[in-house]
C-alpha cells in the first residue's frame, strides 16, 4: 500500500505484526485484530521476501529485499527504523494523537518506547535454550526484552509465561489472555472420506505430529515412538518430517483441519512451550491428545489429554491408551476447548483495549 490510513473513530490501538497467519504467532495476531474491533488497526511489516505472497489483514508495508539475499529478514530487522522510516513517520501522527502500539510479540522492534504501549509475550524460551539461537538474533531479542520489561501493559499467553516474566523482572500489569482456537478448526467426522481426499492410508492408525524441528519439540522421541509402535501405525507430520512420515508443508488452515480430523491421535512430546497450540487445535477437532507432563501443558490440557514423561516408551503406552479411550478423550477435549473460544477472547481483549 502507498499510505497508512487509519480511521481514528473508536481506534485506540495499532497492532504491529510481521508474521503470516500460517504460523502460530501470525494466527494469534490476525485473531487479535479481528476480535478487537472496532478498537484496533493492524500494520504488517513484511520482513521476509517469501511472505509477500501471503494474505494479511490490515495495511501491508513491504521491506527491502536485495536480489543477493534469499529472504531479507535480518536486513529488515536490523535496519527496521531506517527501511520503514517513511511508514513509521506516518504512524507517529496517530501515536501523537494518543493511539497506542500493540507489539504482537518480542521480535517486533519497539520503535515507539512509550511504556503505556502493549506487548504480547509468548515465552522466554530463547533464554532457556540459547545454544539454538543465532548470536546476532539473541542480542537483538535481549535488546527488545530490556525495553519491553518496562512496559506497563503486558499480555502473557499462559500463567506459565506470566510466572517466567515475573521471575525475569517484569513489574507492569501482566494479564493472562489465552490465544483462541481459530474457527477453522472443528470436528468433521467423516474420517474415511477425508483420508481418501488427502490420499492417506485407510488401514493404518495415524499418529499426528505438528511442530517445527526445534530441539525442544523433541522430534527424536516422536520418531522412536513410531518405530516402536510398529507397521500398523503411520506418522503424519505437519512441518518438516523424516522419509518415514507422510509430510504436509505450507498447507492452509482448512487442510490442516482435515489432517487433524483424519488422524487417530496427536503426539506432542514437547520439552518446553509457552502455550501449545496443537493441543487446543486437537481438542477443537475431536482428536485425542498425548503430550508431555510439563507445567504449561498441564495448565492448558488439564485432564483432557494423556500427559506422560516425554520418552518413547511412555509415548507408546499413551498412544495406545488414547486410541482405546478416544470417545472419552474427545468429550473431555470438546469441554476443555471452550476455555479457548473466540467469543471469550473477543470479550476479554476488547475489555483490555477499553482500559488503555
Amino acid at each position: 500500500m502507498d499510505h497508512i490510513n487509519i480511521s481514528e473513530q473508536h481506534k485506540k490501538i495499532i497492532i504491529f505484526n510481521w508474521v503470516n497467519s500460517r504460523e502460530g504467532i501470525g494466527r494469534y495476531t490476525r485473531d487479535l485484530y479481528i476480535y478487537s474491533q472496532p478498537y484496533s488497526e493492524m500494520v504488517n511489516f513484511i520482513m521476509r521476501k517469501e511472505d509477500l505472497k501471503q494474505h494479511y489483514d490490515g495495511t501491508v508495508v513491504e521491506g527491502f529485499y536485495p536480489p543477493f539475499m534469499k529472504s531479507g529478514f535480518f536486513l529488515n530487522h536490523y535496519m527496521f527504523k531506517y527501511i520503514f522510516r517513511k511508514r513509521l513517520k506516518e504512524i507517529k501522527r496517530y501515536v501523537d494523537k494518543g493511539l497506542k502500539i500493540h507489539y504482537s510479540f518480542l521480535s517486533m522492534p519497539p520503535v515507539f518506547n512509550n511504556p503505556d504501549n502493549i506487548i504480547t509475550m509468548f515465552d522466554l524460551i530463547f533464554l532457556k535454550y540459547p545454544q539454538y539461537v543465532l548470536t546476532p538474533f539473541m542480542k537483538l531479542l535481549k535488546k527488545h526484552l530490556k525495553i519491553y520489561k518496562e512496559f506497563n501493559n503486558v499480555i502473557a499467553i499462559s500463567n506459565y509465561v506470566k510466572k517466567d516474566l515475573i521471575n525475569y523482572g517484569f513489574t507492569g500489569n501482566i494479564e493472562v489472555i489465552y490465544p483462541p482456537v481459530s474457527g477453522t478448526f472443528s470436528h468433521i467426522g467423516d474420517k474415511a472420506g477425508i483420508r481418501k481426499k488427502l490420499k492417506l492410508p485407510l488401514d493404518k492408525k495415524l499418529v499426528l505430529s505438528v511442530s517445527s524441528t526445534e530441539y525442544r519439540k523433541n522430534l527424536s522421541t516422536v520418531y522412536r515412538t513410531i518405530k516402536l509402535l510398529g507397521p500398523e501405525y503411520r506418522l503424519i507430520r505437519i512441518g518438516e518430517g523424516s522419509e518415514n512420515s507422510i509430510n504436509f508443508r505450507n498447507v492452509d488452515d482448512n487442510t490442516i483441519n482435515m489432517i487433524y480430523n483424519a488422524s487417530d491421535v496427536l503426539l506432542f512430546p514437547t520439552l518446553e512451550e509457552g502455550f501449545g497450540y496443537p493441543v487446543t487445535e486437537a481438542f477443537a477437532t475431536g482428536l485425542p491428545v498425548v503430550s508431555s507432563n510439563i507445567e504449561v501443558i498441564k495448565e492448558i490440557a488439564y485432564d483432557a489429554a494423556i500427559l506422560v514423561e516425554p520418552t518413547a516408551s511412555e509415548c507408546v503406552r499413551a498412544v495406545k491408551e488414547a486410541i482405546n479411550n478416544s470417545e472419552l478423550l474427545q468429550k473431555k477435549g470438546f469441554e476443555r476447548v471452550r476455555l479457548f473460544s473466540t467469543d471469550k477472547f473477543s470479550y476479554i481483549q476488547n475489555a483490555n483495549y477499553k482500559k488503555i
